[in-house]
């Protein structure tokens, strides 16, 4: 019995040994098939609206049909999209031809499928849109700044009671005098720098 070529993949006619019997399409229909897997990866809509979406955008059976979606469901629980292989007496291993998505993604939408949430990408440290993180220490605590102080004063960290007192001060005064913003703001910068150590040192002496 001849196998059905799963939707976004084509046979590459004679067999070979040691060489794959489908390779991945890059053409539309390869790349509706792993649009799919995205936007069930996404979470925002459900299987059924996914279907609509992705059938008015294009993609077909192989017979030109549009898909049902028991065969839509069927499809994104095949895991020959990520490179391995179904079959009744080996089970499922390992095959020869390239994944069409990545296990990441695929591992997520079966999560999906199943009602489970999906696994978040790793957490990174070094984020473009921080440069500066674990570059500048708080003049008080000498602690590295993090994101979540970008809205404090830039001398002092989250952790400092002087930001904290500063930045109350700040929002009462908005407040009360929104008029008068600059002044606050030209006392507030007054005050840090009687606040900080070197200022403090220097009274004291």
């Amino acid at each position: 019995m001849r196998r059905t070529i799963p939707l976004g993949f084509q046979s590459v006619g004679t067999k070979t040994k040691g060489q794959p019997n489908i390779v991945p399409l890059e053409n539309e229909e390869g790349c509706l098939v792993r649009k799919s897997f995205e936007l069930i990866q996404a979470g925002n809509d459900r299987p059924a609206n996914v279907l609509r979406v992705i059938t008015d955008m294009g993609l077909r059976s192989k017979k030109g049909k549009k898909l049902t979606q028991t065969t839509f469901l069927k499809m994104l629980r095949n895991p020959v999209y990520i490179g391995l292989m179904k079959s009744k007496k080996w089970g499922t291993r390992k095959g020869l031809h390239a994944p069409l998505v990545s296990e990441h993604i695929f591992c997520n939408v079966q999560l999906i499928l199943k009602g489970k949430k999906p696994v978040v990408a790793p957490y990174s440290r070094n984020r473009p849109d921080f440069p500066l993180r674990r570059f500048l220490r708080c003049r008080a605590t000498a602690l590295f700044f993090t994101a979540k102080d970008a809205h404090l004063t830039p001398a002092f960290c989250r952790n400092c009671t002087v930001a904290r007192m500063i930045f109350w001060l700040r929002s009462r005064r908005a407040l009360l005098h929104p008029t008068h913003s600059r002044t606050s703001a030209s006392s507030m910068s007054l005050m840090e720098r009687t606040s900080s150590p070197s200022a403090q040192s220097s009274l004291v002496a």
